[in-house]
């Protein structure tokens, strides 16, 4: 390829040296020959040389090329959950949803242990409505919180009444959590769907991390 580039360089440098000896044989007017043609024809050269050196010249450059910026781990302090909420809905995934809690805090961590009651009643009526199941899940927390305290760990029950997503949100801020955990849904296709539309709408409406319990 550079053996062509080469011909074809040569026969056009022969054709303007030829042309331009014609121009000087018929006599062209030497102001314009020195001052505007032979500047320009040695501006277009000088190009040309450029142009076929500069490749050779950047193939032997060692290139650097900085993707990404350098990472600064001086300053890197691990994050202390001190304040963890745990949502709860007695779908099966208490005791992973608290292990995984206690596996991310401390002993000097709160846990807020959260329930919501989705009862047509509870939105009406809020607290008024108890019913014996609500009285039952109640009863359920207290018994998580109790063998939290025992193990040493620091347990508070939080009850929200209507939409879960809005309801949960609503604690989360009140009391400032550094984190929340939620379980999922096993993989049932609708439960899934369900399930993806609350965690959705429930990201929107805080700003701390959701870890979601499988």
């Amino acid at each position: 390829s550079w053996m062509v580039v080469a011909i074809i360089v040569g026969l056009n440098i022969k054709l303007v040296i030829a042309e331009v000896t014609n121009w000087m044989n018929e006599g062209v007017s030497p102001i314009l020959l020195y001052g505007l043609i032979f500047p320009l024809l040695g501006f277009v050269f000088a190009l040309l040389v450029y142009t076929i050196l500069l490749p050779l010249i950047n193939k032997h450059k060692t290139k650097t090329i900085h993707l990404h910026q350098d990472l600064n781990l001086d300053t890197l302090v691990p994050k202390q959950y001190k304040r963890i909420g745990l949502a709860i809905d007695f779908s099966g995934m208490e005791n992973k949803i608290i292990s995984t809690a206690l596996s991310l805090g401390t002993k000097e961590t709160t846990y807020y242990l959260i329930h919501i009651v989705e009862s047509a009643a509870a939105r009406l009526w809020d607290a008024s409505s108890l019913d014996s199941e609500t009285e039952q899940d109640i009863q359920m927390l207290k018994k998580a919180q109790k063998f939290l305290a025992n193990k040493g760990y620091k347990a508070e029950i939080k009850i929200g009444y209507g939409k879960p997503p809005n309801e949960i949100a609503k604690i989360a801020k009140a009391e400032q959590f550094d984190l929340l955990i939620v379980g999922s849904h096993g993989h049932q296709w609708f439960k899934d769907i369900l399930f993806g539309a609350t965690i959705d709408r429930l990201r929107h409406l805080i700003d701390i991390p959701v870890f979601i319990v499988n």
